[in-house]
Formats: structure tokens, sequence, C-alpha cells
């Protein structure tokens, strides 16, 4: 009987880390790259590191950071800048940039801007001052703020842009900033 208690509690707790999968991996990291937690401290971050959805993973210069959430989603990290993962579906980018190829779920991305919208969708975001810089490569993306809502991609009127204190300046050609970090690592089996 007793051993039958401890199978079952042992069955129990493997069950719970299994469902329990980290919503954060980190496939590449180079240069100096860290994760800073709510009290400000920082620990360096490597390959297979597991960040917490609460720190902010900074990236350093000429630094690169991969990352892959639960379900599938493949995130570049630009060098200078700062991002939070807070689940698998919502990502906010406080500076600095990042490529998205979105997985199964649709993503939502919160900056100081608006928020970006996407399901299954290859995007590039940058932001800096309070402006949002944005291109589409695959799909399409919503941008959102309290006054504006449009669509930016394939079947769009434009498929990149900028957005700043609620205004919308529509692109036919994607900001440097982003063409510069055109094709990424992250793209690789995607």
């Amino acid at each position: 009987m007793k051993s039958k208690i401890l199978y079952s509690l042992l069955l129990l707790s493997l069950t719970s880390a299994v469902s329990a999968a980290p919503a954060i991996r980190v496939l590449a990291a180079t240069g100096v790259v860290q994760a800073e937690d709510r009290y400000g401290q920082r620990q360096p971050v490597g390959q297979y590191t597991l960040p917490e959805a609460t720190e902010t993973l900074i990236t350093g210069a000429d630094s690169l950071l991969q990352l892959r959430l639960t379900d599938g989603t493949r995130i570049a990290v630009m060098p200078h800048s700062r991002i939070r993962i807070a689940d698998a579906d919502r990502t906010e980018l406080i500076a600095g940039g990042m490529r998205i190829l979105s997985g199964s779920q649709p993503q939502q991305t919160d900056t100081a801007a608006g928020t970006v919208r996407a399901d299954n969708a290859h995007f590039s975001l940058f932001m800096q001052d309070n402006e949002l810089q944005a291109a589409v490569w695959r799909g399409q993306i919503r941008l959102e703020t309290s006054a504006i809502a449009l669509t930016l991609g394939e079947k769009a009127d434009y498929t990149a842009g900028v957005l700043s204190n609620d205004d919308f300046r529509g692109l036919l050609v994607p900001p440097a900033t982003l063409q510069a970090f055109a094709h990424t690592p992250a793209e690789a089996g995607h």
C-alpha cells in the first residue's frame, strides 16, 4: 500500500513537470546577452538557458540572441535590444529590434508605440524613442493603438511602416534598420 502511494505521488510529480514546459528556450546567444530580473539583478544568458517570463532579456553591442517559444515561434533579437517574453504568445519589445517567425499560436508584441498582432507571419520590428518600425516578410501583422488599427503585409496597402504618436507612415520598402537584419540564423528549419 505504501509503495502504491509513493508510486502515485512520483507519477503525479512527473506529469506536472512534463506539462510545465518552459515558455522560452535559448537556441543561441553570442556576445554579451543577459537576463535581468525584476530586482535589477543580471545573469549571463547562454545556449539552452531557460529564462523566466518575468526577466528582461538584454543584448549588448555585436550580440545576438535566438529564442524558441513552446508553440514553435522563433525570435531573433538584434544587438542593443531589450525584450520581455510574458508567455508563449505575448512579447514586449522595450528597445531595439527583433525578427519573429510565428508558430502555431497567434502572437502579440507590446511596445511603447502600440501593439502588434500576428498569426502565422514572418516580420521584423524596431523600437526607438517611442517610434516603431515594422516590416512584414510573409503573412500579415496588425498594428494597433488607441487611435489606429491597420494591417501590414500580404494583400495590404503596405508591407512596412513607421508608427509614432498615434500616427502611421506606410512604406513600400522596409527601413534600412530592418533590412540590415533581414536574414538571421533563426530562419533555419522554419
